[in-house]
């Protein structure tokens, strides 16, 4: 039983922060507009770079290449092949799923299927569950086009070449730094690549690795690595499916996404109506009458949901 309730609190953990990041960031209302983008310092280009993404090729260089000229990235995929873009989840729930809108936007601006990795423990690194233990992949998936999601054990399973960087962004996070023990735990592991990217506006991410041929962008952290705020205005230029990259990215992809998968839709309305029928009663006896409403309790917590 204890263990049971251990892996029902790794669930509600994940669907309860992902109510709390709704409500606290794409929920509230829209901040006044800001002025125009001014160029990074790393581009030359006096206004934002044109990206409809991911419909057509981004452009800029690859400062990876660059920093990293050393280094064997093994053969460069083709123009027409998949291309990945892959990141660690970092620190706690909810700032897992701020990291998870930031490679949403990076993964569409440079025109990359985004690996959905693993909900993971506060500290470690250590998987907890698959993202589609929690949210509703498909749906979100519908929600993304013409952006493809793919989660990361789906990613593995390619069999592509491990990559042989992970990128490591200078963020500011503040009071905590980030580590490699999720790529780690995964099999990922690989040695870090800094490149020392400071601004994270849709024409500098565009810059900085638009014209990256790897086959996997794989990063260490993308949280704090996206400049524009939930529901602000849309960089000019950055488009998505014909709608503006920010109100595809707030309005449409991520309340689809962070939508709680059906299994443990289901399993919260079985709780729910267990306690309503055995209020007053035993813990056992709610402990029966969960189990008894949700027959498929095992099937959503093993394997995708793991003790701590």
């Amino acid at each position: 039983m204890a263990s049971s309730l251990n892996r029902l609190a790794c669930c509600f953990f994940c669907f309860f922060s992902s109510a709390l990041l709704v409500q606290l960031f794409l929920l509230r209302p829209s901040p006044p507009p800001r002025g125009p983008l001014t160029a990074s310092p790393s581009s030359p280009a006096a206004a934002p770079i044109p990206i409809v993404a991911p419909s057509s090729t981004p452009r800029g260089g690859c400062q990876a290449d660059i920093i990293g000229a050393s280094v064997d990235w093994g053969a460069p995929s083709s123009p027409t092949s998949p291309r990945y873009l892959l990141y660690a989840p970092q620190f706690g729930h909810s700032n897992q799923l701020v990291a998870l809108r930031n490679a949403a936007a990076w993964a569409s601006i440079l025109n990359r299927t985004l690996v959905l990795p693993h909900l993971t423990s506060h500290t470690g690194g250590k998987p907890l569950a698959a993202f589609g233990a929690a949210f509703d992949v498909a749906r979100g998936a519908a929600a993304a086009l013409p952006l493809s999601l793919l989660e990361l054990d789906d990613y593995k399973r390619l069999g592509l070449p491990p990559p042989a960087r992970h990128l490591v962004l200078d963020t500011n996070t503040r009071f905590a730094v980030a580590d490699d023990a999720y790529l780690a735990a995964v099999g990922l592991a690989a040695p870090p690549l800094y490149v020392p990217l400071r601004t994270f506006s849709v024409a500098a991410i565009a810059d900085a690795f638009g014209g990256c041929r790897q086959t996997t962008l794989s990063f260490r952290s993308l949280f704090a690595a996206f400049d524009h705020k939930p529901l602000s205005a849309s960089p000019p230029g950055w488009s998505v499916g014909g709608r503006p990259g920010l109100d595809w990215l707030d309005r449409a992809l991520l309340p689809a996404l962070l939508a709680p998968a059906p299994p443990l839709l289901a399993l919260v309305d079985a709780i729910e109506l267990a306690v309503l029928q055995k209020a007053g009663g035993s813990e056992a006896d709610t402990a029966a009458a969960v189990a008894a409403a949700a027959p498929s309790l095992e099937n959503i917590e093993d394997p995708r949901c793991k003790d701590d």
